[in-house]
């Protein structure tokens, strides 16, 4: 049977990187927000609903939705962003079974922001929270998304404080700017001792 890992944390802590090393270290990683920005790029149904709901100042000039404003209305507005969330969340959890159904690794990775509140994460065997100082997050998204100190803000504010999960995870990696791959090799054994 393969484990089924789940690895979490808010914006800007360092997730992928997490997954890229590991991925590197031979387990399978399935990345929740890129499947995300898949289906809002390519599902027909989904585009629509969105158009439907949050009008065409999400629509760019060539039909494609622009995540950039979509992600600023959903972050300030909570029914929003759970509508969003119920849009995409099963639609995600449908392409991880099957991605799932492939593996044949002693464990994999589901990366996702929303482990807990997409309700994911009771399907889960074990759970890695990763976290980071605020100000880190905010500088590194800042490089990254070109996004605003007050977008970032407004995403952080919607997200689960880290500290509220402590009792609910198995791991927590502190990515604060120091040495990562050495922690994250530690992380790995232990997985396999897993076993």
């Amino acid at each position: 049977m393969t484990l089924q890992v789940g690895l979490t944390g808010g914006i800007g802590v360092g997730k992928t990187t997490v997954s890229k090393i590991l991925s590197h270290l031979g387990v399978p990683t399935f990345n929740s927000d890129l499947c995300s920005k898949d289906i809002l790029k390519k599902n027909i149904r989904v585009k629509k609903d969105i158009k439907k709901i949050f009008g065409n100042c999400v629509i760019d000039h060539s039909g494609e939705i622009n995540k950039k404003e979509l992600s600023c209305i959903v972050f300030s507005d909570k029914k929003k962003l759970q509508f969003l969330n119920n849009l995409i969340h099963p639609i995600v959890m449908q392409r991880y079974n099957k991605w799932l159904s492939t593996q044949k690794t002693n464990y994999i990775i589901k990366e996702s922001a929303l482990l807990f509140e997409a309700g994911v994460s009771s399907k889960l065997n074990k759970i890695i929270l990763i976290k980071a100082p605020v100000s880190l997050r905010i500088k590194r998204v800042s490089e990254r998304d070109k996004r605003t100190k007050k977008e970032i803000q407004n995403i952080i504010v919607n997200q689960i404080e880290p500290s509220h999960l402590y009792h609910k995870v198995d791991f927590v990696i502190n990515n604060n700017g120091g040495l990562l791959t050495p922690k994250i090799i530690k992380l790995h054994n232990q997985l396999l001792n897993c076993f």
